[in-house]
């Protein structure tokens, strides 16, 4: 008796854990990002500093500031090429801290993704989102201001996910196994 449910056990485990989405694309990485604008100051900081009274709720090429940013959650996983550029291993020369030791480390990739960025799906980095939200300040039109404000929140919403990812023991050591599973 006890053998079977010893079996039953294990064998309920195994088969969840095939299933299982920790920090999935689609649904945990956008609601994180979610959670975590709603519980941060920026609601307020657009209104009182920016003089959006909208706040987070404001609209830039067609979508809300919260929108932007919970789908910069999912667009950062869009190719396997950005994905690659997801690890850390802090026990490593920043050099060789990425994915198996030849792509970026999720920290430089997140601070400046450079030529690497527009080559896999844009740069959408920490510095793209500084830059932007100096032109969306400062443009001369509308138009161009609002864009740039639009990649402003994706690009943060992009960034969030790896710091997120940073959470993940698998993102922060050479472990492949996270990567194998995204696809």
């Amino acid at each position: 008796m006890r053998k079977k449910l010893i079996i039953i056990v294990l064998a309920i485990v195994f088969s969840s854990i095939a299933i299982s989405n920790a920090y999935d694309t689609y649904e945990v990485h956008p609601k994180i990002n979610e959670s975590a604008l709603v519980q941060s100051n920026v609601d307020n900081y657009l209104k009182s500093q920016l003089g959006l009274i909208d706040g987070i709720k404001k609209v830039f090429e067609g979508k809300r500031i919260e929108e932007w940013i919970k789908e910069g959650a999912s667009f950062e996983d869009e190719t396997v090429c950005r994905s690659r550029n997801h690890f850390h291993d802090p026990l490593k020369s920043w050099s060789s801290a990425g994915f198996k030791g030849t792509f970026r480390s999720s920290v430089i990739w997140a601070q400046d993704q450079g030529w690497f960025g527009s080559q896999f799906g844009g740069d959408w980095s920490w510095k793209k989102a500084r830059n932007s939200f100096y032109k969306g300040l400062t443009g001369s039109s509308k138009t161009e201001r609002d864009t740039n404000l639009a990649d402003v929140f994706r690009a943060i919403g992009q960034v969030m996910h790896l710091v997120e990812d940073a959470s993940v023991p698998a993102h922060v050591r050479d472990d492949g196994m996270s990567f194998q599973y995204r696809r």
